[in-house]
């Protein structure tokens, strides 16, 4: 498309051709300028932002899921330690991404599929019905449905981090086989509760998403992309058939696309389109024509890869002091609520049920002044005064989930106000790590 937009110097502008003028008749509606350089101007659909805004963040990369990977987007934000939030847009599904020093710390999607809820109820945390009665009064509550499954006895501190790690997991996993779509990596600080609780490997998350892809690849053979429009053949149904594909089978009418039968039956892209593909192999369903594709992104723009810089050298006691300071700060703050005792008992079945598997966590629990045995940790950590280079990232990263996790639960107890506040001052403690 050859046609150009004017920019005039009164601040208004004016489309040039039919042509460009359709385009944007396609796109009408109100758009954000997002901040970038004086060559380029991105715009970004309302609604569609992140919900840290001030001072509105920067574009860093932009592109079309069709022409770059998401693989390679997510070894550009490990490899440079990336902070920022990712934003992306494929069939139909908004996801936001939180990423701090190349790590995910939260993430938040549109997809039915990777709500906290169905993702409870996949990993047998949660049963259907319990989740539908939960959400048939959700309307009547102001909280988030984590805390209102703590406060139902529905699930416990534990299980409700594993499932919002898990939530976070299938929303990348699920960005990771897009095909296509368009993604903006905003440069911003991602502070408070985006980036206390959690905080995942990129590149280990690629790697575990190997499988997915590989098996994706195949799939595609056979379902190039979710806009195809599955009908059902005359075909009777073979006896044995893999979990979701009778839901599936039952909607392949020709007028909804895959999308849109993951959307009903909350599945997520991987998921619906293995089923579709079993059906296409047993010719119960085929795959006639697609739905028209979305209109084509902005170009994309790239931005050179940082390297990580080499951290200092930490003996075994300046590390347990730290992490200690860190915890006491926390325990602190939620002993003067109501349901401090609550915290006091998820941070120690979390340090014996991690205890069990991890060396590091060997003998910890929560001490009377609210922090952790110093003597112990070090012994764990390799004891003695002898010191090793820090960081160690295996260890680095459980230290943290500790941390991450205190941070959680203490979330969940105190205002959001006293929670940044919180966040800050256990960035001080562990500032000696480095």
């Amino acid at each position: 498309m050859a046609e150009h937009v004017l920019f005039e110097q009164s601040g208004t502008l004016s489309v040039e051709g039919e042509e460009g003028r359709r385009y944007f008749a396609a796109r009408a509606g109100r758009w954000r300028i997002v901040p970038s350089t004086a060559s380029w101007t991105l715009l970004l659909r309302e609604g569609r932002a992140p919900a840290i805004v001030a001072p509105p963040p920067r574009a860093a990369l932009a592109g079309d899921l069709a022409s770059v990977h998401p693989g390679d987007i997510a070894t550009f934000i490990h490899q440079g330690r990336r902070t920022g939030v990712l934003l992306a847009s494929s069939d139909g599904t908004d996801r936001t991404i939180y990423l701090r020093e190349g790590k995910l710390c939260w993430a938040a999607s549109t997809s039915a599929a990777e709500r906290l809820g169905e993702v409870a109820v996949r990993l047998g945390l949660l049963r259907r019905a319990q989740l539908d009665a939960l959400l048939s009064e959700a309307g009547a509550h102001t909280k988030r449905l984590g805390q209102l499954l703590i406060d139902r006895g529905l699930m416990n501190g534990h299980d409700l981090f594993r499932a919002i790690q898990h939530q976070v997991q299938e929303i990348f996993f699920g960005l990771l086989v897009a095909t296509n779509g368009a993604f903006v990596l905003l440069d911003d600080p991602v502070q408070g509760r985006f980036a206390a609780h959690i905080a995942l490997d990129v590149q280990g998350l690629l790697i575990d998403g190997v499988r997915r892809l590989d098996e994706m690849a195949l799939f595609r053979g056979k379902v190039p992309s979710s806009r195809g429009l599955p009908k059902r053949t005359a075909r009777a149904l073979p006896e044995e058939l893999e979990a979701h594909e009778p839901e599936v089978a039952a909607l392949c009418d020709g007028q909804r696309t895959i999308a849109d039968i993951g959307a009903e039956l909350s599945l997520g892209e991987f998921d619906v389109t293995r089923a579709i593909f079993h059906l296409l192999q047993a010719h119960a369903v085929e795959l006639s024509k697609e739905a028209p594709p979305p209109p084509p992104p902005e170009e994309p723009v790239d931005e050179p890869v940082l390297a990580p810089a080499a951290g200092p050298t930490k003996s075994p006691r300046d590390i347990a002091r730290a992490v200690d300071a860190a915890v006491k700060l926390i325990s602190r703050t939620v002993s003067g609520t109501a349901s401090g005792q609550r915290y006091v008992g998820a941070v120690d079945a979390f340090l014996l049920h991690e205890g069990m598997r991890r060396p590091v966590f060997k003998g910890l629990s929560l001490s009377l002044d609210g922090g952790v045995d110093v003597q112990q940790l070090a012994a764990n950590l390799g004891g003695g005064p002898d010191a090793f280079s820090w960081p160690d990232e295996h260890v680095e990263g459980e230290l943290h989930e500790l941390i991450r996790f205190a941070m959680f639960q203490a979330g969940e107890l105190v205002g959001s106000n006293r929670e940044a506040e919180l966040e800050k001052q256990v960035a001080e403690a562990l500032a000696p790590l480095g």
